[in-house]
């Protein structure tokens, strides 16, 4: 099996979301990138978000976006959610948006 390097190309003050338990200096590139971290896997769990038993990380990477770029902002993803699912679904995956937003870690 082949072994791709993911930072091949990516700019000295390029941004890295990972999702992880560990803290963004946890890794050695962090000295070099500015390095984001989300447990998005456990965002995914406590809100059973989660397809045949495996947990689906989108929605709560979602979340986590608005915190590292200045692109996009939270509120706009959890209209967008509440548009396209309505009920108890739609309410779980923004909440999961918020949580993961919550708990995002960086180093810049």
């Amino acid at each position: 099996m082949k072994i791709v390097d993911v930072l091949k190309g990516l700019k000295n003050d390029g941004k890295i979301l990972i999702n992880t338990r560990k803290k963004p200096n946890e890794y050695p590139f962090s000295e070099k990138y500015k390095v984001a971290t989300v447990d998005a896997t456990g965002v995914a769990i406590k809100y059973g978000i989660l397809v045949g038993g495996i947990p689906v990380v989108n929605t709560p990477i979602l979340g986590a976006v608005p915190k590292v770029l200045d692109k996009v902002t939270l509120k706009s993803i959890q209209s967008v959610i509440q548009e396209k699912w309505k009920g108890e679904q739609g309410k779980q995956n923004v909440k999961a948006t918020q949580d993961a937003y919550d708990a995002t870690e960086m180093n810049f």
